[in-house]
């Protein structure tokens, strides 16, 4: 499990210098309050194994996840979409216990970020 998580600053420095800083911590505030709503989405699409909604919550929140520079948070959720690719639930409900202590780790590094 996931007792801390790895922050990319340079991902939050690039992105305030390509949108402006008011547009940056607009998406970042929106990502924060949308993030544990997209977490309990995916644990629910594994729950009834709707492993097609899985990989797509999956592969947009990694994208979120690598515009804020979240990047174990980015690498678990690109985990949990290459498995359902492949069709390998094996060690998924794992992941997905990772994936939401990584989201709640990250999510509280990236409070206090601005």
């Amino acid at each position: 499990m996931y007792d801390q998580v790895e922050i990319k600053p340079e991902a939050l420095k690039a992105l305030k210098q390509a949108i402006g800083e008011m547009k940056a911590k607009h998406y970042l505030d929106r990502f924060l309050k949308e993030s544990s709503y997209k977490i309990k989405d995916i644990e629910k699409a594994f729950s009834i194994k709707d492993y097609t909604t899985l990989q797509h919550l999956t592969h947009t929140h990694a994208s979120s996840s690598a515009t804020f520079g979240a990047i174990d948070l980015q690498s678990l959720c690109q985990r949990i979409e290459n498995s359902c690719a492949e069709g390998n639930t094996y060690n998924m409900q794992n992941d997905i216990k990772a994936l939401k202590r990584a989201n709640q780790l990250s999510c509280q590094i990236l409070e206090d970020y601005y």
